[in-house]
């Protein structure tokens, strides 16, 4: 019913988004997770003060809520889909609020609405001549997301793949993302200087990630379930997205090959964070694969009902993480 109502090109159906996103966070009003400081040059001052529990699953909530109506426009403006709906943002909304680990405020959260704007502007250049002045705002872009989330700063390797993509590209054109980020780091460590807000101090005392309280699930194998039921849905939407990058023209294959590149580049990051005890990595950086995994899907009219069966099973489980947690608590 779910999947056949956003199926449905109906934008007013946007509206919905909120309310199934509501579903799924109400427990985080019970759970009382601390909001996620960690790895921010931005640490310092109202950015690393203990907010109460309360202002941080509101913020949280509010930025899965616009980054969903972002990645959604994203699906919608360049027809990454085959046909126009509002599947892309309740994928986006669930990717994000599966666990009590995600009901929390966290900068991954702002870095990402940055990346969607880096993703943006890159499938803006497609076929555009003269474009140095596109790959400086994607550079504007990622140094700001490196302000909320510093190693956001390593999707300069997804903007260079993406650029790889798209055509060949000179020398000058490739550092010029480097150079917009350079500008936001210029910039933002000048007024560190005049203001005094010692914010590479602040940047060495919380780089380590909080200490979580709470597991990923309800029992410990119940995370092992979520996660066979996400790994399932990963190789469901393989045939579908290799179906799309076969059939479509030229201009959709790349644009959809940038979505690729973006979500390998944050699978990587998560991994490599991983594999580094000392800084530990944050389970919030797998949304944004799992998000695109899921439209792929799903999205497709031909969904049978195995795959519609593993997607309520997603949403299932997720209410029940999420829900079971608060009772326990």
């Amino acid at each position: 019913m779910i999947l056949r109502l956003f199926r449905s090109n109906q934008p007013e159906l946007g509206l919905l988004l909120p309310v199934i996103g509501l579903a799924l966070w109400l427990p985080a009003w019970w759970l009382n997770q601390p909001a996620d400081f960690s790895m921010a040059l931005l640490s310092f001052g109202p950015l690393n003060q203990p907010w109460p529990d309360i202002w941080g699953i509101l913020i949280g909530f509010g930025l899965v809520v616009l980054g969903a109506l972002l990645f959604n426009n994203l699906f919608q403006r360049y027809e990454l889909i085959g046909r126009k709906n509002q599947l892309p943002g309740l994928c986006y909304v669930i990717a994000f609020s599966w666990s009590p680990f995600l009901l929390q405020y966290s900068h991954i959260l702002i870095a990402q609405i940055f990346v969607l704007l880096v993703i943006r502007r890159i499938m803006l250049i497609y076929r555009q001549p003269n474009v140095v002045r596109e790959l400086f705002d994607v550079g504007l872009f990622l140094g700001l997301a490196g302000l909320f989330y510093t190693p956001a700063i390593l999707y300069l390797l997804g903007c260079w793949a993406s650029l790889g993509v798209l055509r060949p590209f000179s020398l000058r054109e490739y550092l010029m993302p480097v150079t917009g980020v350079l500008c936001i780091g210029g910039l933002f460590f000048g007024l560190n200087f005049i203001f005094e807000w010692e914010a590479v101090a602040s940047l060495e005392q919380t780089w380590y990630p909080i200490e979580r309280v709470f597991p990923v699930g309800i029992f410990d194998w119940f995370k092992y379930l979520i996660a066979g039921i996400l790994l399932l849905m990963t190789v469901v939407a393989m045939p579908s997205f290799m179906s799309a990058l076969t059939r479509s023209t030229k201009r959709d294959r790349n644009l959809k090959m940038i979505l690729l590149v973006f979500g390998v580049n944050t699978v990587a990051l998560y991994f490599l964070f991983l594999l580094m005890p000392e800084f530990g990595s944050n389970v919030m950086l797998l949304a944004f694969p799992v998000a695109l995994m899921l439209v792929y899907a799903v999205a497709d009219k031909r969904v049978n009902w195995m795959i519609s069966g593993l997607f309520y099973a997603l949403l299932l489980s997720a209410l029940v993480n999420n829900y079971g947690m608060w009772l326990m608590h």
